[in-house]
């Protein structure tokens, strides 16, 4: 629910991609007792292919999630920045 900055460094090529979805922990929070939001079905704001050297940033309020590589390993360094 902080704003923060996350930045996440692809290690190595994979295909288990970052997914960032359209709603903020804020929005949630804040519609938690008049919304009924499914979680499954949150839109997707966008989808990022991990790629040897590639940085990506983003505001770490998103829901964001990886998903499991169908060969190889996925690695990624994660950072947070407040």
């Amino acid at each position: 629910y902080h704003d923060h900055t996350v930045c996440l460094y692809y290690v190595n090529d994979a295909d288990g991609d970052t997914v960032i979805f359209n709603k903020t922990a804020n929005y949630m929070f804040e519609n938690a007792l008049t919304d009924d939001l499914d979680p499954t079905q949150i839109p997707i704001l966008q989808t990022i292919t991990p790629k040897k050297g590639r940085c990506v940033l983003f505001d770490g309020r998103y829901f964001h999630a990886s998903t499991q590589p169908t060969t190889g390993v996925r690695c990624v360094v994660n950072f947070n920045f407040v």
